[in-house]
């Protein structure tokens, strides 16, 4: 998978970077004009987009440690995961 390599950090509360690199920000705004919410969605957001790589990592890597014993993880957990891994690929 291509994805922009480093660690990404979150930086002014909303942009998620990769070194020198922005990869998202989540700074937008909401019709509900809930002021508060919205900044929690957002920095929500920028939390959950900074773990993508650890999140994918430790996916392949759960994958990779049981393909040769499925049943440790069950069948339908291991399905979960190959579908998972493969919407991350963008298949």
């Amino acid at each position: 998978m291509n994805y922009t390599k480093g660690e990404w950090k979150i930086e002014h509360e909303f942009t998620v970077m990769a070194g020198n690199r922005c990869v998202a920000s989540c700074g937008g705004y909401s019709t509900n004009f809930d002021v508060e919410k919205t900044r929690n969605e957002n920095i929500a957001n920028a939390q959950l987009i900074s773990a993508a790589p650890d999140m994918y990592e430790i996916l392949q890597d759960i994958r990779d440690g049981v393909v040769n014993n499925q049943e440790r993880i069950g069948h339908d957990r291991f399905d979960k995961l190959i579908k998972a891994l493969s919407k991350a690929d963008g298949k």
